[in-house]
């Protein structure tokens, strides 16, 4: 899956250049199965995939060289389709649960992926025309962007964003998103959060003991 979709259902205009990820069951999602090879098929930019990995205790990554603590009693799943992210989700609403039950807007999701250093900032200066046309058409209300901070992830400098807007079936939604090079700048890091106002603070903390856990393990 191309980077510029990797984030889209989640954020939907958030980061117009860092969209997009697959999510449990046709049923939840209301989109086509992947195909064989785990592709997208031709007019979606997701697809349902059946197949699921889960992880306790930590998340290692030899290949896309990171590893990150999961705190007790967390469960994290990861789709096996092939052209998904290289990392793990976590629901947000139900943490504890062997079940990969997860909605887009209750959500932590890490990844890794093979894209330069420029590609990278590309996105990131592209963040606020992302949100135009949900903006524009009334899907996303209220919307209040934080300027990128400099931030950092394990060893890696790194960029925060942050945002808050208001859907009509959801309510009031915050947004945070931690974005990291490696020092050759041939992998990009991503931590993205987005949850209900009122389950922020929590959820937070969450997110906070996720990216301070983060290590980076150069091969």
């Amino acid at each position: 899956m191309r980077f510029s979709a990797r984030f889209h259902f989640i954020l939907a205009a958030i980061l117009c250049l860092l969209t997009g990820f697959g999510l449990a069951s046709q049923a939840q999602t209301g989109f086509p199965p992947c195909r064989e090879d785990g592709s997208i098929p031709d007019g979606y930019n997701q697809c349902d995939c059946q197949e699921w990995l889960t992880y306790r205790g930590e998340y290692n990554n030899p290949e896309f060289e990171y590893r990150v603590k999961l705190p007790d009693r967390v469960v994290a799943f990861d789709s096996g389709c092939v052209g998904n992210g290289h990392g793990f989700d976590i629901d947000l609403t139900h943490p504890n649960s062997g079940q990969a039950r997860w909605e887009p807007w209750s959500v932590i999701r890490t990844s890794a992926s093979r894209r330069s250093r420029e590609e990278l900032q590309k996105g990131i200066d592209g963040w606020k025309q992302g949100w135009s046309k949900d903006i524009e058409v009334g899907r996303k209300t209220s919307v209040q962007l934080g300027q990128p901070e400099q931030t950092s992830l394990g060893s890696l400098p790194a960029v925060r964003l942050k945002a808050t807007w208001t859907e009509a079936d959801h309510g009031k939604l915050i947004s945070e998103q931690i974005f990291a090079s490696n020092p050759e700048g041939t992998i990009s890091y991503e931590f993205v959060m987005i949850c209900a106002a009122n389950r922020y603070e929590k959820s937070l903390k969450l997110f906070h003991a996720l990216v301070e856990s983060f290590r980076y393990v150069p091969r």
